[in-house]
């Protein structure tokens, strides 16, 4: 089964978490890539969501964005 892809007014409804700190999590810390339609518009994965939900859960639960970054990219953190 293709897994979908949803636009970014979905996710962020979805995670719950605005368009506009979604794309600054993009911008600023890198969290997800999101793919690109034809028309330029940002396209998000069911994995996508999975993970910024996760991200969103460790930053309700007091873990700042930079250190939800920074335990992606390091191997020897527990994520």
């Amino acid at each position: 089964m293709a897994e979908r892809h949803y636009r970014i007014n979905v996710v962020a409804e979805m995670v719950g978490i605005s368009e506009s700190l979604l794309r600054a999590w993009e911008r600023r810390y890198g969290v997800v890539k999101p793919r690109r339609s034809p028309g330029g518009f940002r396209v998000y994965s069911d994995s996508d969501i999975e993970l910024l939900k996760r991200i969103h859960q460790l930053v309700r639960e007091g873990m700042s964005i930079g250190d939800v970054e920074m335990s992606q990219t390091n191997p020897n953190l527990v994520w």
